[in-house]
This record gives C-alpha cells, sequence and structure tokens, in this order.
C-alpha cells in the first residue's frame, strides 16, 4: 500500500449549487476515513484548497476514491505518491507525571 496526496483546488466562488454538495461531501469523507483509505483531511484558512492523504495501491485507485466526492466536478485536482508520511499519534494521550 502506498500513499498519495491530493492537492485540490476549490473553486474561487463557493455558490449555492457547491455549498449544497458540503453535507454529502462531508459523509463520504467520513467513511473513507473510517475505511482508512483517506489518513488526513485539511482544508486550507482561506477556503481555496484541499489537501488529503490517501492510501492506496496505485494512483489510479487514489484517484479514484477523489472520484466518488461528490465536490469532483467542480474541483482541480493533482496527486503525487509520497515517499513518506509522519504524523504525531494522537489517538494515546500523554501522560503527565507531575
Amino acid at each position: 500500500m502506498s500513499e498519495f496526496i491530493a492537492d485540490i483546488q476549490l473553486p474561487e466562488r463557493l455558490d449555492e449549487e457547491f455549498l449544497e454538495l458540503i453535507p454529502n461531501q462531508q459523509k463520504i469523507v467520513d467513511k473513507w476515513l473510517k475505511k482508512g483509505k483517506i489518513l488526513n483531511y485539511i482544508l486550507s484558512q482561506d477556503r481555496r484548497r484541499l489537501w488529503i492523504v490517501i492510501a492506496a495501491h496505485d494512483i489510479v485507485e487514489a484517484r479514484n476514491i477523489i472520484g466518488t466526492f461528490p465536490i469532483f466536478k467542480h474541483i482541480k485536482v493533482r496527486v503525487y505518491e509520497t515517499l513518506f508520511h509522519r504524523t504525531a499519534d494522537n489517538s494515546i494521550p500523554q501522560m503527565w507525571l507531575n
């Protein structure tokens, strides 16, 4: 299994049609997060870019996951294979002995 990062450019103007897609977009992303296919889903402060780390067998599978997004026809996507992806483990709280 490889990891890919998707650099997604959102529309400059978020019209009503796009905004109506957001609840379903969130449901699809949650589904992929639970399946372990989406590892990180990041929205820039200005709401113009999304970055997604995807676990997939190849770039075709990564693109197919993005293709399930309700917002797909409104976005521009670039997908890159990563050499590695490291994150802090937030699942186990750190214990402090004071």
